[in-house]
């Protein structure tokens, strides 16, 4: 095993070691950018190999290997970037086999084994695991679940051509300052690194979910075949004719700090055809026009002393309302919403959502603009409501709710006041609510009985 400075490096160390220049190298397609980068300095010929739902095509890895010649096949099997596919169980004995066959060697990048979502189920090893015959060079790294600068990762393998790996990494790097190592040794030995895993976990899933309700809400036409349930990206198909350097630029005249889409892809591809979307971290959430994150307009008002250069997410926090009490703040950042505290309110205390399954409720907050009160100190949702609208012409109020714990405090009204401000600004017409006796919360603020109830009709589904 060596220790290198980072992934990237690792990889380069790895090309460089098992592929003359002017070699060919099969790489997935598609592929991450940088894959392709590294590949062409190394004065490679990056050869693309399809993948699927299931990771890479077996029979297409074959026909790629006995047509160029090639020896090396660079992989991601685990939520391979961008897609996020993992490589089927019955593919990856086929892959090793096909390889050795070959006379080759599978670089197996596996950079994401860190970044699985809190709800992955238990991950399947690394193929150098069931390797005994010396095929697979494996490439892990830290710096990903740790900092951009914490550069170091592994490249083990087994067999002379350890030496060979060994000989390129002196010349190039010749080692990671020690200092580096020991830090990383310390952090990776401590009670705190799982902890950090398990954090990661699940802030990656919040992010997914987020991003996923906000790409179904507010981009329909987009296909997201596949949410995977580790790493960092979602893979869209964009509608026929659609063309990405068109929205790159509408993204970044909206705001967005980087656009949301990546040249992942390996040579020979049909352009304009995919769309790379990295689930939003919280310095990525920021808006001018409309906000990235769900792409609502912002609110009328903001935090106390505050500018939109200095909040940038305007839908993060709404707190100058003044019927807010001190230590409470609203917002409608949809990664902020406790789900399953919500689930819990609605299913055991709400006479309309009594039972409601968890799933059911997922999806309504997946199909919904999402309004939460929140603790300042504590950060805990202690409110929740959701509008169902088409951002046109009407909007219909629900699940209003108030902790049991916090109610007294104006709450209520404060949540419902920011909801009918915020829904305004989309100029609908209408806004519905049914309510069994929350009356005198909705009456002051504008809602009022319906003049001809005779008018309106309802359609009433049985439920299973």
């Amino acid at each position: 095993m060596l220790i290198t400075a980072g992934g990237q490096s690792a990889l380069t160390t790895a090309l460089r070691a098992l592929a003359p220049p002017g070699a060919p190298v099969l790489v997935e397609s598609p592929t991450y950018p940088g894959m392709l980068a590294i590949a062409r300095a190394a004065g490679l010929r990056p050869v693309p190999v399809p993948v699927d739902a299931d990771g890479v095509r077996p029979s297409l890895l074959a026909d790629a290997f006995r047509a160029t010649g090639a020896r090396v096949f660079v992989c991601q099997p685990l939520f391979q970037n961008p897609t996020g596919a993992v490589l089927a169980p019955d593919r990856r004995a086929e892959v090793l086999r096909i390889a050795r066959q070959a006379g080759a060697f599978v670089v197996e990048d596996d950079f994401v084994r860190r970044l699985v979502h809190e709800d992955a189920g238990p991950l399947p090893r690394p193929l150098a695991a069931d390797d005994p015959d010396g095929v697979v060079v494996h490439v892990s790294s830290l710096t990903k679940a740790t900092s951009p600068s914490f550069r170091v990762s592994a490249l083990a393998a087994h067999g002379p051509v350890l030496e060979r790996l060994r000989a390129i990494q002196i010349v190039d790097t010749f080692f990671v300052p020690r200092p580096l190592q020991e830090a990383t040794l310390e952090l990776v030995g401590s009670a705190a690194w799982p902890r950090h895993l398990r954090s990661i976990a699940a802030a990656l899933r919040t992010r997914r979910d987020a991003m996923t309700a906000a790409l179904r809400l507010q981009l329909p036409g987009l296909a997201l075949p596949h949410v995977p349930s580790g790493g960092y990206h979602l893979w869209l198909r964009l509608p026929d004719g659609a063309s990405e350097s068109a929205l790159t630029a509408a993204a970044l005249r909206a705001g967005s700090p980087s656009p949301p889409v990546a040249p992942t892809s390996a040579p020979n591809r049909p352009p304009d055809t995919c769309v790379s979307a990295s689930p939003p971290w919280p310095a990525r959430v920021r808006s001018r026009r409309a906000c990235t994150g769900c792409g609502r307009p912002g609110p009328r008002w903001w935090d106390k002393g505050s500018t939109p250069a200095a909040t940038g997410c305007q839908h993060r926090r709404m707190t100058a309302d003044p019927r807010l009490p001190e230590g409470y703040e609203i917002s409608t950042d949809p990664a902020r919403i406790d789900a399953g505290t919500v689930h819990r309110w609605l299913s055991t205390d709400a006479y309309w959502a009594l039972g409601r399954p968890r799933e059911t409720q997922g999806k309504a907050i997946g199909g919904s603009l999402n309004f939460g009160v929140y603790d300042t100190v504590t950060g805990a949702q202690v409110a929740y409501a959701r509008v169902i609208t088409d951002r046109a012409t009407f909007a219909w109020l629900c699940d209003v709710y108030v902790d049991p714990a916090v109610r007294g405090k104006g709450l209520g009204t404060a949540l419902v006041t920011a909801v009918r401000d915020d829904v305004r600004e989309y100029g609908v017409r209408r806004v519905l609510l049914a309510t069994h006796d929350a009356h005198e919360v909705y009456a002051p603020l504008g809602f009022r009985p319906l003049e001809r109830p005779d008018q309106w009709m309802a359609l009433i589904f049985e439920q299973s």
